[in-house]
């Protein structure tokens, strides 16, 4: 889903992140409840920011979808890459963005 989505994705603390207006008219989603709730805009769909906790990314986080920003350039950022397509998570970023298909065994 992420790739299709374009989530591209800033993680912070909790304590960087004030959303400075909205709150009213975001709903919530969350595959994994345990792990993080995601929030979008009710009226266009639009994924904004997700918060939760994951040991992997040093606990509390705010995932800021920067593709969601007014005024932001993403050719500034320096992006990293999840293979979450294939539920692989454990494999941690990379540089380079993970294959869409893998190899089947023969």
């Amino acid at each position: 889903m992420c790739t299709k989505l374009g989530a591209s994705g800033a993680i912070t603390r909790p304590e960087n992140f004030r959303l400075l207006q909205g709150e009213s008219s975001l709903k919530t989603y969350a595959r994994h409840p345990e792990i993080a709730q995601r929030f979008f805009c009710s009226t266009c769909g639009i994924h904004c920011f997700s918060k939760g906790t994951l040991p992997e990314l040093g606990g509390a986080f705010v995932g800021v979808h920067v593709n969601a920003l007014d005024d932001v350039d993403l050719g500034e950022f320096t992006f990293m890459y999840w293979d979450g397509r294939h539920d692989n998570w454990h494999a941690g970023m990379r540089s380079t963005p993970w294959p869409i298909f893998t190899a089947k065994a023969a």
